[in-house]
């Protein structure tokens, strides 16, 4: 970890805010790309970030420095956001809950010549439940080891390669009409 995200660490840990809000500033991309790409709604991803920072600012006292700052929030933002798609999905009814283009994971900043195997690759992603939806921009997306990925999110690491695997399976079919 670098010196001066320690050195943010520990003042906000003495409560300086703009220690604080530099930790934000630094990971502030990347935590947001993943609360989308779990949740698939804009709204809900603005109030989870902003309750997930909240939850930070609140617990960063017990970050104990044994793992990297970035794994240790990563943790928090995946947890929030289970726990978040849980109480959601007990509140609605599977039928009432659409996923439209407005709400579909981000996949700027990805350039393929042909804009439709790019369209029905992110629509197959999106399909994904959150927790494989996760693993796979984790991995094949931020480029995260899956000892990372099990380190990250408490899971084995025999278990994050089933998932992978699932996962391949899953958008071999959906994207069948592609493969040369």
């Amino acid at each position: 970890m670098e010196a001066y995200i320690v050195e943010y660490i520990r003042k906000a840990q003495e409560g300086d805010q703009e220690a604080f809000h530099s930790l934000v500033r630094i990971y502030d991309d990347r935590i947001s790309g993943l609360i989308y790409s779990i949740v698939l709604n804009k709204q809900d991803a603005e109030d989870l970030y902003q309750e997930i920072f909240l939850k930070v600012w609140k617990k960063i006292h017990t970050f104990q420095f044994r793992s990297n700052f970035y794994s240790w929030l990563y943790r928090v933002t995946v947890n929030t956001c289970y726990n978040y798609t849980k109480k959601r999905s007990r509140h609605y009814w599977k039928d009432e809950i659409q996923i439209t283009a407005s709400t579909e994971f981000s996949s700027e900043g990805i350039n393929l010549h042909n804009s439709e195997p790019h369209d029905a690759l992110y629509n197959a992603i999106n399909k994904l439940s959150p927790r494989l939806r996760t693993i796979t921009i984790m991995h094949y997306f931020e480029g995260n080891t899956i000892s990372n990925i099990s380190m990250i999110l408490k899971i084995g690491e025999g278990t994050i390669k089933k998932y992978l695997f699932r996962v391949r399976e899953i958008l071999r079919k959906e994207l069948k009409q592609y493969a040369k």
